[in-house]
């Protein structure tokens, strides 16, 4: 699929979904996921390289502390709550149970 000019932000969540689908070990990047760790997407800088070099930094820090919670004992806890609301919680692979709290977490916190 060729992105129009007017597509930018849709073609760009698209390759992005398509990605976590194929690898389902990699978080999610979207704008309520980076709101949690306060990360604004470096639109303004003109270099692409700089720009790209930004985006990955922050991927980065996203992948190591998905990773990271997955293994916290008090992260089981409020995994414990999602799983108690939706019997079908447990199927769902421990990268996207975290890429799923994080960004309800971020779409709450940007509804306030």
């Amino acid at each position: 699929m060729k992105p129009s000019a007017g597509n930018h932000h849709f073609s760009s969540h698209l390759r992005r979904s398509y990605l976590q689908t194929i690898d389902p070990g990699q978080p999610i990047y979207d704008s309520y996921v980076a709101s949690v760790f306060g990360f604004n997407p470096p639109y303004h800088v003109k270099d692409f390289s700089k720009r790209l070099d930004k985006f990955l930094a922050f991927y980065e820090l996203l992948s190591v502390t998905c990773r990271w919670l997955t293994v916290q004992t008090k992260f089981a806890s409020v995994n414990a709550a999602f799983a108690d609301a939706n019997k079908q919680w447990a199927e769902v692979p421990p990268m996207k149970q975290v890429d799923f709290i994080l960004w309800a977490t971020g779409k709450a916190n940007t509804q306030e």
